[in-house]
């Protein structure tokens, strides 16, 4: 597998002939070594240090059309990379070269494929001016990130059920409900479960919607209540575990339903704090930490944006 690791531009204090300063390399290689990351190349994504990124776009927007110098280097730096299989892109600018994207915490720790460069996936992270000189305990999220790059994501199936009736919920638990789920409910501003969702796995999951964006119920009375009374049936079982990402909240809501869960309950969010009581605790960086997956949090805000009150539905 061809590796390249793309930094934004040469430090202002770079060591001669090399992209970083000779503190920088340090720690980069360090790094490097500790997540078991090799290059076959590394490269700049602009030829000069800038201060200011802005400048290099027309307008000082980034995001839009680049200035020509930078547009020059971008178009040779895509060039260079043809036939790589991963690039490690450390910084904003190197992301944004490679993939158009600009959000470099939205998407850092997750594969990207280049819409530039067939068959090649990025995987961002911060660069070596932020982990080496500004922010050391961002050296953990830059590791993992490393680790990440070296494989390609590969995308698997995954079923999401969408029950029809109040029967297709009896029929996922036949088929799919064993010793273990995991739950999550979305909450609305009148402080009502909108629509909840039960994993049996990382491939297999079940979505119920109860309000539409209107904040108007999308099943009948009876049905809905027949929908609550499952969930019920379900945490009645005494051997049937209950993961959760800060259970607190959902359990809250579940027990305004009287929806107490009798067996054992587990929460990610916890478990992490225990483990590393400094780090962010949201699910999106722990999965981006954690997981080979891609960037999702971005997309209910960008299909609420696309679809309006309906959002992703």
């Amino acid at each position: 597998m061809k590796t390249a690791l793309v930094l934004d531009w040469p430090s202002v204090d770079a060591t001669s002939g090399m992209p970083l300063s000779e503190w920088e390399w340090k720690v980069t290689s360090e790094l490097m070594e500790l997540a078991g990351f090799k290059a076959s190349i590394v490269l700049p994504a602009f030829r000069a240090y800038v201060a200011k990124w802005p400048t290099l776009f027309v307008n000082g927007k980034p995001g839009g059309d680049l200035t020509q110098q930078p547009a020059e280097d971008r178009a040779k730096l895509l060039a260079s990379l043809e036939g790589y299989d991963m690039a490690l892109a450390l910084g904003q600018h190197a992301m944004f070269c490679l993939t158009g994207e600009t959000k470099i915490d939205t998407y850092r720790g997750t594969h990207i494929d280049s819409p530039y460069v067939p068959g090649l996936q990025v995987v961002p992270s911060y660069s070596p001016t932020i982990f080496a000189r500004l922010s050391w305990n961002e050296r953990p999220v830059v590791v993992s990130a490393m680790r990440k790059a070296t494989k390609r994501f590969e995308d698997t199936g995954r079923a999401i059920y969408l029950p029809e009736t109040v029967a297709d919920l009896d029929d996922f638990t036949a088929q799919h409900i064993r010793n273990e789920i995991v739950f999550d409910v979305e909450t609305n501003k009148a402080c009502r479960v909108t629509e909840f969702s039960v994993a049996t796995s990382s491939s297999c999951c079940l979505y119920v919607q109860l309000e539409d964006r209107s904040h108007k119920s999308v099943w009948p009375e009876a049905d809905e209540l027949r929908i609550w009374l499952w969930l019920w049936q379900l945490a009645q079982r005494p051997g049937l575990s209950w993961g959760f990402h800060n259970a607190t909240y959902d359990l809250t809501y579940l027990d305004k339903y009287g929806i107490r869960p009798k067996g054992p309950i587990f929460d990610t969010m916890l478990r992490h704090h225990a483990w590393q009581p400094e780090w962010e605790k949201s699910l999106g960086f722990l999965a981006s930490m954690h997981l080979p997956t891609r960037a999702w949090k971005h997309l209910r805000t960008k299909a609420k944006k696309e679809y309006g009150k309906q959002g992703a539905l």
